[in-house]
């Protein structure tokens, strides 16, 4: 939990440049605005935070994969059946969120893929690891098949979305910050399921479906290591992970600084595209697993420093949604229009400000409630009873 609650604030701090405008100017326009601040912030976060927290995410959720399976199981449960339930219901919270709130969205995804572990969950240990190492080649020769005959792996999605968003907004030039802009909710709901199909295609484009399937096998191992008692208290693992993350992570990433980010109009596969995927995959990923590492490290020896956090992260679900209605509340159009209007030290303070409230709140909550809000409606649909929230 309170692993989670850190991960929670790598997301807010990298996705609230995408809510805030920031990341949808380019970087001229972002040094001429605020110069020499806005080269540190751009620097930070994408050596620091970029990728960094999902990979944590979705390593999270691979082990609580593992973990809630087998209790069901032990409990005699039909844990199948409960499981195909409790992933049907996030990716009808997912997708509601994709579609009517914002497009950025990773439930969604994970929900999808939670099907595949299902069906993956009888392998062994071993066949588990062999099918993450497979995974975690295939963005790199996959991307390289693409380039060669010239394939778009888009499938034709960024296509609809751009036809979508100028059926909508027949002004729009490519421009997408004047979108955010607008005070119409009709603009709103118009503009977000527009962006929903391009964030399809760059899912597709990117191979973030098949990045993420490997982290989440990762986690599955590792939640089978914790349960019989072989991983958390694994010292010399532990540390090697952190070291040889860090070390590798922090150079790939401090070395591809410069190769920017996939586009949602990015065109067929080029050079340029395959230096990012590589780049992708040796910098975000060790860096993560180097994160999950020190916090177990750390934790095992003084877990008072970090108890702090795991309020938020047992209301992970509720937390991450209502980052999006806070950002939309105080960037977007429809709530008090900051987006593009202001510099790294101001956005960067919101994130922080924004995670803080989580935390006040959360402790809160969960000290008159046994579970967070939406993850009391996501139990009791689970298992199809009313359950009892208010604490004795």
């Amino acid at each position: 939990d309170a692993l989670r609650g850190v991960a929670l604030f790598g997301i807010v701090f990298f996705n609230i440049r995408v809510f805030s405008g920031w990341s949808l100017m380019s970087e001229e326009q972002r040094v001429t605005l605020w110069g020499v601040a806005a080269q540190g912030y751009d620097l930070v976060v994408k050596v620091l935070f970029a990728g960094k927290f999902y990979t944590l995410f979705s390593l999270l959720f691979g082990i609580g994969f593992a973990v809630q399976l087998s209790r069901l199981e032990a409990g005699g449960k039909q844990a199948t059946v409960v499981y195909l339930r409790r992933l049907s219901i996030l990716l009808l919270i997912g997708a509601i969120h994709m579609f009517l709130m914002w497009p950025g969205d990773i439930l969604m995804s994970y929900a999808l893929l939670g099907f595949l572990l299902l069906a993956l969950h009888r392998f062994s240990d071993k066949s588990i690891l062999s099918l993450a190492g497979i995974t975690f080649s295939i963005p790199i020769f996959g991307y390289l098949m693409a380039w060669a005959s010239n394939f778009s792996m888009d499938l034709g999605l960024y296509q609809i979305g751009r036809a979508s968003l100028v059926t909508h907004f027949p002004e729009f030039n490519g421009e997408i910050l004047p979108l955010l802009k607008s005070e119409s909710w009709a603009d709103f709901f118009a503009f977000n399921i527009s962006l929903a199909w391009l964030r399809f295609g760059q899912l597709l484009d990117s191979w973030r479906f098949v990045k993420l399937i490997f982290v989440m096998l990762v986690g599955m191992w590792c939640g089978r290591q914790i349960i019989r008692g072989h991983l958390l208290y694994n010292d010399v693992l532990l540390k090697r992970v952190a070291v040889i993350g860090l070390s590798v992570g922090l150079f790939v990433s401090y070395l591809t600084r410069d190769l920017g980010t996939a586009s949602i109009f990015s065109g067929p596969p080029d050079l340029l595209g395959f230096k990012r995927n590589v780049a992708y995959m040796f910098s975000v990923f060790p860096m993560g697993f180097a994160y999950g590492a020190i916090f177990v490290l750390i934790w095992n020896r003084s877990p008072k420093l970090l108890e702090f956090l795991s309020s938020a992260g047992r209301m992970a679900l509720t937390n991450y949604l209502m980052q999006s209605i806070i950002c939309l509340t105080i960037f977007y159009g429809i709530g008090l229009n900051y987006a593009g209007d202001l510099g790294p030290v101001a956005i960067g303070s919101w994130a922080c400000l924004i995670f803080l409230f989580q935390l006040a709140f959360s402790t809160l909550w969960l000290s008159l409630f046994k579970y967070g809000p939406l993850e009391w409606v996501w139990r009791c649909l689970t298992y199809g009873k009313f359950l009892p929230l208010i604490r004795d």
